[in-house]
C-alpha cells in the first residue's frame, strides 16, 4: 500500500503515471515515491512520502549507491538520500516539480536526539538543481506538521528546476484541514501558485 503524497490540482493538466523501471531501483524500492508525466512544464511531478527511519542494510545491498551523496557521511542512509538523487537523474535537465512528506525539517538538526544532515541535505539538492520552493515568501521553514505534542516542524516540502521556480507567484501552508474541529490530518497542506 503506497503512502500518503502530494495532491496536485490544476485546470486541463494531463498527467500519465510513469513507472521508472529498474534503471531507477531506488524510486521503486520506496512505497511512498510516485512520478508522473505531463505534456505541458513542468514535465515531470513526483509526489514523495519519505519514512523518518535509516534503510536497513538488507535494502542497501540491493541496489548500488556509492554515487549518493549523503547527508551524513559515515552515518545512516536515508530514503531523502537517495530518491532525490534518482529523481535528478530522472529529470536529466528536464523541468519539474517533486515534493510531499520528506519527514525532514531543517530545524531538527538543532536537536541533539535527531540524526541531523537535514540543512545538508537541502544544500546536496539545490547543488543538483532542486530549489525550495518556499525559500522566496519565507527564510524560514513554515510549520506544516500539527501533531499534539510534536515539534512544530515544516515536514512538507516542494522543489523545482530553475525555470518552474521562477514562475512561482505564491506559497503557503494552509492551515485548516491540521487545525480545524474535525481534523482531517496531522499535516497542513501547501499550496503553491505557477504563472
Amino acid at each position: 500500500m503506497r503512502h500518503w503524497g502530494t495532491a496536485v490540482i490544476a485546470p486541463a493538466l494531463e498527467l500519465e503515471p510513469y513507472e521508472p523501471g529498474q534503471d531507477f531501483p531506488w524510486l521503486g524500492e520506496f512505497d511512498g515515491c510516485v512520478v508522473a508525466r505531463s505534456p505541458a512544464p513542468p514535465t515531470w511531478f513526483t509526489s514523495v512520502h519519505a519514512q523518518a527511519s535509516a534503510v536497513p542494510r538488507e535494502i542497501l545491498d540491493r541496489h548500488p549507491w556509492d554515487d549518493v551523496t549523503l547527508c551524513t557521511p559515515g552515518r545512516q542512509v536515508w530514503q531523502m538520500d537517495l530518491i532525490p538523487f534518482e529523481l535528478h537523474r530522472l529529470f536529466a535537465g528536464e523541468t519539474f516539480l517533486w515534493g510531499g512528506d520528506l519527514n525532514s525539517a531543517e530545524s531538527m538538526d538543532d536537536i541533539p536526539s535527531f540524526a541531523g544532515g537535514n540543512r545538508r541535505l537541502r544544500e546536496i539538492w539545490l547543488q543538483a538543481g532542486s530549489h525550495d520552493l518556499r525559500r522566496r515568501f519565507f527564510v524560514e521553514e513554515q510549520q506544516t506538521f500539527f501533531a499534539p505534542r510534536r515539534g512544530p516542524y515544516q515536514l512538507d516540502h516542494v522543489f523545482a528546476d530553475a525555470v518552474t521556480e521562477a514562475r512561482v507567484k505564491g506559497w503557503r501552508v494552509d492551515t485548516d484541514p491540521a487545525t480545524s474541529d474535525p481534523r482531517l490530518s496531522d499535516h497542513a497542506p501547501i499550496w503553491v501558485e505557477l504563472d
